[in-house]
């Protein structure tokens, strides 16, 4: 009987750990994660393409900053986890406008819907600080976190507080793949279940 109720506690006990230890795990990281959606739908029930994104981005001194990235093409939805991760990965997405279809906010020329993420903010208004272009950051594949590029300002782009960048091409980086927090689950419980099973079966 002792046996019994000390081999409940143990299964209940460490099922609970593993359980807890990768819905941590996934929270943490999920946290950076950013998946971006077209908020708008034409008059045929259709999600319109993306057009442009304008990231309020705060970094550690508490300062926000407008970046933009433009002429999104052919698509409905944009993770900018890795873009993030890779120029970014000290600073904050308190906000985001979404351009599609005719949307709109009064955050910034041609800017779209707005959606705030964090409430204690005061967001900036009027021009982007910096520009990307979605042909270049759309290829980004997660990699060591690396500094920004070095901004390199057109002269058709001059104007106070606006940077432009040229993204250089990148090697192609090769993907390690890690389970998933949901599989390091199922083969802890399975894991363990065939432990108690031999020592059942010993006993």
């Amino acid at each position: 009987m002792i046996n019994n109720l000390l081999q409940k506690v143990l299964v209940s006990t460490a099922v609970g750990t593993v359980i807890g230890f990768s819905t941590i795990i996934g929270t943490i990281n999920s946290a950076a994660a950013l998946t971006i959606n077209s908020p708008s739908v034409n008059q045929r029930g259709q999600t319109q393409d993306i057009s442009n994104i304008v990231l309020y981005l705060k970094d550690n001194s508490g300062t926000i900053s407008k970046v933009k990235i433009d002429s999104v093409s052919g698509t409905k939805s944009y993770d900018a986890t890795n873009f993030l991760n890779k120029y970014y990965p000290d600073s904050q997405v308190v906000a985001y406008t979404v351009k599609a279809g005719n949307n709109k906010s009064d955050m910034g020329p041609g800017e779209g819907e707005l959606f705030v993420l964090n409430q204690q903010s005061t967001l900036p208004k009027g021009a982007v600080n910096e520009t990307y272009q979605y042909s270049q950051v759309s290829q980004i594949q997660p990699s060591p976190q690396q500094p920004a590029p070095t901004p390199v300002v057109e002269e058709s782009d001059i104007q106070p507080g606006r940077n432009t960048y040229a993204l250089a091409q990148e090697p192609p980086i090769e993907k390690v793949k890690v389970p998933e927090p949901g599989s390091i689950v199922a083969i802890a419980i399975f894991g363990i279940g065939g432990l108690l099973a031999k020592k059942k079966v010993s006993s």
